[in-house]
């Protein structure tokens, strides 16, 4: 699956894989979205891709990436709530 740049008329779309390579990178290293958007968009240059600029990409990616993590947190957090009401239900 992919996850939207924006919430309406996204005009990227960044496959869940990669989102969640780039949190678990982020969750080691520093987080910088602009270095790594510039990684991927020099990559995608040394294979002829043209992109309409170079900060369209990290704002973007940025965007979803941001999203992505937000809902990360939420279900981690509803399920641990789930887990602990559960819990003291049976206790």
């Amino acid at each position: 699956g992919s996850f939207p740049a924006l919430r309406f008329a996204p005009s990227l779309a960044v496959s869940l894989s990669m989102l969640e390579f780039t949190r678990e990178c982020f969750l080691r290293l520093p987080p910088n979205v602009t270095g790594f958007t510039g990684a991927v968009e020099s990559f995608l240059r040394g294979r002829q891709y043209k992109l309409e600029s170079t900060d369209t990409l990290r704002r973007r990616y940025g965007n979803s990436l941001n999203w992505y993590i937000s809902l990360h947190a939420a279900a981690d957090l509803h399920v641990t709530d789930t887990i602990e009401n559960a819990r003291l239900a049976n206790l």
